[in-house]
């Protein structure tokens, strides 16, 4: 999903852009280099609390007859993804 196709350190670049003004940030061309400084408030319990809002999705999955077995197949995988990002966080946070 998203993880195989845009790299971590793309993500990190892209989060600068979109949350930071651009005086939060710089970028030297020349080197190929983004410089920035960021402050970023977390809170474990809201982290754990997502993770068990998509594993009981995934869990859910199985009860959905109104859907094919192949879409079902790339909803999990998307879950799957969601829970690698939050749980290398919540690992990494606590």
């Amino acid at each position: 999903m998203i993880l195989n196709t845009i790299s971590p350190k793309n993500l990190i670049l892209f989060g600068i852009f979109e949350t930071l003004g651009e005086d939060a940030y710089n970028i030297d061309k020349d080197n190929l280099m983004v410089t920035a400084t960021v402050n970023i408030a977390f809170n474990v319990t809201s982290i754990e609390e997502k993770i068990s809002s998509v594993n009981q999705k995934i869990d859910n999955l199985e009860e959905m007859s109104d859907i094919s077995d192949e879409v079902k197949e790339n909803m999990r995988d998307s879950y799957l993804e969601v829970l690698e990002v939050l749980t290398v966080m919540r690992e990494k946070l606590k």
